[in-house]
């Protein structure tokens, strides 16, 4: 019962600094925006971090992905590696 607590615990802290983390970051020219505070993902809103974050998430266009993992999977990937599984080779969740 005391592990379950402690895990509850530990996961709302957790949630709770990521919630912080979100609005913390936030762009100087919008830091006094009740916008900006429930819509921190808005690009408008971002701060520096956050942008370059973005940034790098947007380079990762499927195309790239299905690149890289076959590149991965040929070269150097060893034979269990989960990603190289065909299922997961083609998976285009998220694009």
């Amino acid at each position: 019962m005391k592990k379950l607590l402690m895990a509850g615990v530990i996961t709302l802290v957790g949630i709770s600094a990521l919630g912080g983390y979100s609005y913390a970051d936030v762009s100087d020219a919008m830091k006094n925006s009740k916008y900006c505070r429930n819509n921190s993902y808005d690009p408008l809103c971002m701060g520096p971090e956050s942008m370059g974050m973005r940034a790098k998430m947007m380079e990762m266009t499927k195309e790239r992905a299905m690149e890289n993992r076959s590149k991965y999977c040929q070269d150097s990937a060893s034979a269990d590696d989960p990603i190289c599984n065909e299922k997961m080779m083609n998976d285009t969740t998220g694009f």
